[in-house]
Formats: structure tokens, C-alpha cells, sequence
């Protein structure tokens, strides 16, 4: 390995962990002011960037956690009228979960404000360090899935 390809990799890595900090502490931010824990903000994002409900047990896999994990986080959130579980009409055995309209708009409320911090920061930025962010993380994520 070129010694100098190397430095750079590193570097990146050092840029990349500390972007994901910040956001990290973007979400942290947004999921505290909708009083949500991790768990029920991750559960409600991933509900709300489907176009369908999803399975308990699928979401337990993609959240790393247990179905009743995943249940009793559910729970939660339909108890404050932000998600809805119902019988699998094709598997009784299942429960369905989707956002309720004002889970949907919770949803709405913090992906907007997110961006809106993410815009701050970009707008602050010079475009061709913008642009080349961009493109850059592009080819990176291009060849890094190969």
C-alpha cells in the first residue's frame, strides 16, 4: 500500500468519525426535543422513510434489538399516537407497524429541522468545497461498495 494513499485514508477516516459525531449530536438533538429515546427515534425514522408498514420482526433485525424490545418501544410510541400496529392480514401471526398521521408529522417536523441544520452549515461553506464534498463522498461510497 502507497504510504501516501495510506495518510490520506486515515485522514478521511479522522474527518468522516468526527462529521458523524456531529451528526450523531444533530439527532441527539432532535430526537430530545421531541422527548423520544434513541430507540423510539430510530424506530419512527425508520417507519417513516418506508412506503409501507413494516413487520415487528423485521424492524427488530435493522434496530439490532429483540421483537419485544421492539414491541415495548412501539408500545411506547402508540400510546402517544405516533405509530399504529396491526394483524398482518396475509400472517396473523405478525403485527404491522406504521406512522399515524401525527407520527408522520413528527417525522416531517424533525427531518425538516435537520436539514435545516445541515443547510447552515453548508451555507456556509464555499460551493466548489461543497460540490466537492459531494462528489467525493460519492466516488467514495461507489467504490468502497464494490
Amino acid at each position: 500500500m502507497d504510504p501516501a494513499i495510506r495518510k490520506e485514508a486515515e485522514a478521511f477516516l479522522a474527518a468522516w468519525l468526527e462529521a458523524r459525531r456531529l451528526v450523531q449530536s444533530l439527532n441527539f438533538n432532535r430526537f430530545q426535543q421531541e422527548g423520544l429515546s434513541a430507540t423510539q427515534f430510530i424506530l419512527l425514522t425508520m417507519l417513516g422513510e418506508s412506503d409501507r408498514p413494516l413487520g415487528a420482526a423485521a424492524l427488530a433485525r435493522r434496530l439490532n434489538v429483540g421483537v419485544t424490545t421492539t414491541m415495548r418501544t412501539a408500545d411506547t410510541l402508540i400510546g402517544r399516537d405516533l405509530i399504529a400496529k396491526r394483524r398482518d392480514p396475509d400472517d396473523y401471526r405478525r403485527w404491522l407497524l406504521d406512522l399515524t398521521p401525527s407520527g408522520r408529522a413528527a417525522h416531517a417536523r424533525m427531518q425538516a429541522q435537520f436539514i435545516d441544520h445541515v443547510s447552515d452549515a453548508f451555507a456556509a461553506m464555499p460551493a466548489d468545497l461543497r460540490s466537492g464534498l459531494l462528489r467525493g463522498l460519492q466516488a467514495f461510497n461507489r467504490e468502497a461498495g464494490k
